[in-house]
């Protein structure tokens, strides 16, 4: 008996009734997903469906999402309070991807973040998705690094623990102006959020996650440059790039060295000689 499959087939039964009927009738893919043989989920089956499904007044699903859902306390308020996707929360457990997660001791909260990230996109709502799009990235910094090549001789490459977000100006404020309005108990008002311009918001990790600690994450808004800069820098920056972008941006290379320079000591670049 595969007692760690059961477990987590379980779960994803007493936080999916609908998927837990698709089990008890038979259902193929959802037996599928499971992994386990046929005795195994005969076990599940014919187990007491009052005993599975016990959750005295919702607390130990309200919990699990509310656990889950922490880390995005601004898209959350965005869809269910002010409307946006009010199902947001509570389809989750419902979602492929819990259920994928559920199955593969995968994170949550980066399950979260995925399924965040497909119901913004089919809200078309523009404040749902630029604050989703933010705290997406900024859970996924806290776990786990871009994996990024090694800068080759005389390379700028962007580093592992930063991520660049693309959004519409007015983002990176009003997502502030929210936060300190809900830290403050207050409602706060509409985001101001100019869909004919984007901004760069930069999300850096302070340090390399581990499997046992989240790493610290900031975020600030870039100026043009240290944007465009850093974009070069994502797919690697060698002399020859260096030099044009020098030459489109009216800068001298000695300038953009030295900038290069302290982006090297903040953690951001890394640089080959």
């Amino acid at each position: 008996m595969d007692h760690r499959r059961l477990q987590r087939t379980l779960f994803r039964m007493q936080l999916d009734p609908d998927f837990a009927d698709a089990l008890r009738g038979g259902e193929e893919a959802a037996a599928r997903s499971t992994g386990l043989g046929a005795q195994d989920l005969q076990v599940l089956v014919e187990t007491d469906r009052a005993g599975v499904e016990a959750d005295l007044g919702g607390r130990r699903r309200a919990q699990f999402l509310g656990n889950v859902a922490s880390e995005f306390l601004l898209t959350t308020w965005t869809a269910v309070q002010a409307g946006a996707d009010p199902e947001l929360v509570e389809s989750f457990t419902a979602s492929g991807e819990f259920h994928e997660a559920a199955a593969s001791d995968g994170r949550f909260p980066l399950a979260f973040a995925a399924h965040a990230s497909r119901r913004a996109a089919a809200a078309g709502d523009a404040a749902l998705s630029a604050f989703a799009s933010l705290e997406v990235e900024m859970a996924r910094a806290r776990r786990e690094l871009v994996e990024r090549r090694p800068p080759a001789e005389g390379e700028w490459v962007l580093a592992g623990t930063a991520r660049l977000v693309e959004a519409p100006a007015g983002t990176f404020e009003s997502a502030a102006a929210l936060r300190a309005g809900l830290d403050a108990g207050a409602r706060p008002g509409p985001a101001r959020l100019d869909a004919a311009a984007t901004e760069t918001i930069l999300v850096h990790a302070a340090s390399a996650p581990t499997a046992a600690r989240r790493a610290e994450v900031s975020v600030e808004p870039l100026g043009e440059l240290p944007a465009a800069l850093l974009r070069l820098a994502e797919s690697g920056l060698d002399a020859a790039g260096r030099a044009r972008a020098c030459a489109e941006w009216e800068v001298e290379l000695a300038d953009l060295e030295e900038f290069a320079a302290s982006l090297t000591d903040e953690g951001l670049l890394r640089r080959a000689p």
